[in-house]
């Protein structure tokens, strides 16, 4: 997992760049703009988003991207509890 740091700085900036693009399209709905303007403006961010977001992991490579996908998914998981209380049935 040997990566130079100016792919890292590309990377991970890609990625933060990805989510902030992601973050603008819920504030479409309070921009005072014709309907069509925001379907069209939501539709070209949500597409920059993911092609942003997929340049940033072909740079970083796959073993930042598991890594990376393998922390995300341990915030998510339920803590298995240790100790004879877990053993017992209620």
């Amino acid at each position: 997992m040997n990566i130079s740091p100016m792919k890292k700085i590309i990377g991970f900036g890609c990625l933060i760049l990805s989510m902030v693009l992601s973050l603008i399209i819920f504030a479409l709905p309070f921009i005072d703009a014709e309907a069509e303007t925001k379907v069209a403006v939501g539709g070209g961010l949500y597409v920059a988003s993911y092609a942003v977001m997929f340049v940033g992991g072909a740079v970083l490579g796959r073993e930042i991207m598991d890594e990376m996908k393998k922390r995300w998914k341990s915030w998510f998981q339920r803590k298995s509890k240790s100790g004879p209380e877990s053993d017992r049935e209620e």
